[in-house]
């Protein structure tokens, strides 16, 4: 039997470990940061928006009911939140669902660092959720998009 010197299996080593590095690449590649915001109830549980502690804390049921409607239905509008300068926020969106009719909630998700979502909050805006008082409150924090959400 030859036994092979360290230095013989080094490069071998090596080369293993290259090769693995390689195959791994592209599961890399396909982070979260691919992940579009959500356009139909699909894509919604795809994205598995984590709830967030606040949503349910203040909004209770409704926040639920919000989620709910999102993952069967999925989005009716989307809005970019502005900023208080006016401008549009990269990375902060409302979700309007039709939780019944002429009553609509509102999530609002943030894209993360790693391009995920995840909710800040689900709520009825003014209390009746009414789609005209809706409107007009996202009229005020945020600009309907009339397009797919920008990456």
């Amino acid at each position: 039997m030859i036994s092979l010197p360290w230095s013989t299996s080094r490069p071998v080593l090596i080369l293993a470990v290259g090769v693995a590095a390689l195959l791994a690449y592209p599961v890399f590649l396909s982070t979260p940061a691919d992940i579009p915001l959500p356009m139909n109830g699909a894509e919604y549980r795809q994205a598995q928006v984590p709830d967030a502690a606040h949503a349910t804390a203040k909004h209770g049921t409704e926040a639920d009911a919000i989620r709910r409607c999102l993952e069967n239905n999925g989005p009716v509008q989307q809005w970019q939140k502005l900023m208080p300068d006016g401008s549009l926020s990269p990375d902060r969106f409302f979700l309007v669902c039709q939780l019944e009719e002429d009553r609509y909630g509102v999530q609002l998700v943030e894209r993360t660092a790693e391009g995920a979502w995840k909710e800040i909050t689900s709520y009825i805006p003014k209390g009746t959720g009414t789609g005209a008082k809706v409107m007009a409150y996202l009229a005020r924090h945020a600009k309907m998009l009339d397009t797919l959400i920008p990456r």
